[in-house]
């Protein structure tokens, strides 16, 4: 068998420097292909930033009270970081009142009002004229209010794509304890008021859950204590009379019924100061555990109107979608081109 010299499959810098001149001229040529391409995706990216309206950031800082344990602490903050942004929270603080743009009325109200003018199709379905909530009951709600409240609640405590505003997010640091909630909105006065009273919310709503059936014993306990003490002062009033009667011997009882009755009385207020005693040390170590179970918090940073406005920039999009539509038309043309040499080959 004869032996035939191998051809080497080896590009060489001349070869190469060929090719990425015939590139460079297909590019040159179809130079329009790659400036469509790029406009294509620069309308694309503006579009949805189009409508978009300025925002304010409001945001309220709480330092939580630091525990003998970092896991305590970690554990605290946690928790009101997922509440910040719980239904309840979220329903207590939306039918408080408060005075925005001069009018005095529930947050719910004046948050639909704002997302209706700012974005008309914020709710998909028609409402009245007129429409508001007027109470606070939600059991008396309708089908429509219900609705409504439900699609509030739902941008206020997800993130949606159509919308870059209007929902809470929470933000902690476990280690320093720290807890941080930003909410933005286009009203400046909705955006801080609302975190304002959220955070006030968010701390009744602990307080309810866990230190209010432990504040209702230890006040008891302290109504308890009042009574044996109110008891005892009687008690010790009436011996006080007794031992009188039975030294001036002007009663009309017998001495026997005087003594049996100083002996009962003395007998009650000595029982008496020690149930007293065992009160006073139930209620000093009741007052010491509800003390390290009520959490110390300090509000550190709280919205000051005017806030800053946000608003995206059109032109960063607009340039952003040209750049990368540019070079994905490029790279099309460039598979293209191969695929097309290759079939030739």
């Amino acid at each position: 068998m004869a032996n035939h010299p191998r051809t080497s499959d080896e590009i060489t810098l001349r070869q190469l420097l060929l090719q990425s001149q015939e590139y460079l001229r297909y590019f040159l040529r179809y130079w329009y292909l790659s400036v469509i391409g790029g406009l294509l995706f620069a309308a694309f990216s503006y579009y949805p930033k189009k409508d978009v309206k300025p925002t304010y950031n409001a945001k309220v800082s709480a330092l939580f009270r630091m525990d003998a344990s970092a896991k305590n602490n970690a554990a605290i903050v946690q928790v009101f970081s997922k509440v910040a942004n719980s239904r309840l929270v979220v329903e207590n603080t939306l039918f408080d009142k408060v005075n925005i743009g001069g009018k005095e009325d529930y947050f719910i109200n004046h948050y639909l009002k704002i997302y209706q003018a700012t974005y008309p199709n914020f709710i998909p379905f028609q409402l009245p004229p007129d429409f508001s909530f007027t109470n606070k009951n939600i059991l008396e709600f309708d089908e429509l209010h219900r609705k409504v409240l439900n699609r509030i609640i739902k941008k206020i405590t997800t993130h949606e794509t159509d919308f870059s505003d209007g929902f809470i997010h929470a933000s902690m640091e476990e280690k320093v304890g720290l807890l941080t909630v930003n909410f933005s909105s286009p009203s400046e006065e909705l955006s801080a008021f609302f975190v304002e009273y959220l955070a006030q919310n968010l701390k009744k709503v602990y307080e309810e859950a866990v230190l209010y059936p432990k504040q209702e014993g230890f006040d008891i306990l302290s109504g308890q204590i009042d009574s044996l003490r109110t008891e005892i002062k009687t008690n010790y009033a009436h011996l006080v009379n007794y031992k009188n009667a039975k030294k001036q011997g002007t009663a009309n009882s017998s001495k026997s019924f005087l003594n049996t009755e100083i002996k009962t009385l003395e007998f009650d207020i000595e029982m008496g100061k020690r149930q007293l005693d065992n009160l006073q040390q139930q209620y000093a170590h009741a007052s010491r555990e509800l003390g390290q179970e009520t959490p110390a918090i300090i509000v550190t940073e709280r919205p000051v109107l005017p806030l800053e406005a946000y608003s995206p920039s059109r032109t960063w999009f607009v340039v952003k979608g040209l750049v990368i539509g540019i070079i994905a038309a490029m790279f099309f043309m460039l598979i293209f081109k191969i695929i097309s040499d290759t079939l030739k080959e």
